[in-house]
């Protein structure tokens, strides 16, 4: 139970959801573009993802994508 926006322990994901409920979900466009950059860069999954505390691509908000997508192309010499 939540007093004064003040969370319970069982409540409390340290701002691990923050923002990503208003944000929506990842689209199919990220998610294709994500892949591509993940073969181009050997990126590890596993640790891609832990960088964004979801264990999956899939679990990603909209926002979470789109910086992926920044991160990734950096990585791969795309960044405009």
């Amino acid at each position: 139970m939540t007093l004064l926006g003040t969370a319970t322990e069982d409540e409390d994901d340290d701002g691990k959801k923050a923002g990503t409920l208003a944000n929506g979900v990842i689209t199919k466009e990220q998610l294709e573009e994500l892949s591509r950059l993940i073969n181009k860069t050997k990126s590890n999954v596993p640790i891609f993802c832990s960088l964004f505390d979801v264990q999956t691509v899939e679990e990603m908000s909209e926002v979470q994508g789109a910086t992926a997508i920044r991160m990734l192309k950096v990585k791969a010499g795309e960044a405009q």
